[in-house]
């Protein structure tokens, strides 16, 4: 799990039956006290990686860029800082 902008995100790659790597991210609530998530990525169909870091690299980028141009700006100067689960 990363941390960008208060959000949390995860990602993850999937392996294709072509050989190639396949790439999925969840965006959660920072502000919820039961973790819920806000939205999902998929890369599409005909965009595969050669590798799992790569794939899971350009979800990431996915989910940030979703928040960057979606989500309202938030105010966490009141809220604790996330660990690692």
């Amino acid at each position: 799990m990363q941390h960008y902008k208060a959000y949390r995100i995860h990602t993850t790659a999937v392996f294709t039956k072509e050989g190639s790597w396949h790439g999925k991210g969840a965006v959660f609530h920072p502000q919820e006290k039961l973790i819920s998530e806000v939205h999902r990525v998929e890369t599409a169909n005909d965009l595969l990686f050669l590798t799992k870091s790569d794939a899971e690299s350009f979800a990431l980028m996915l989910c940030k860029a979703w928040i960057d141009n979606t989500c309202p700006k938030l105010d966490t100067s009141g809220m604790n800082t996330y660990r690692e689960l």
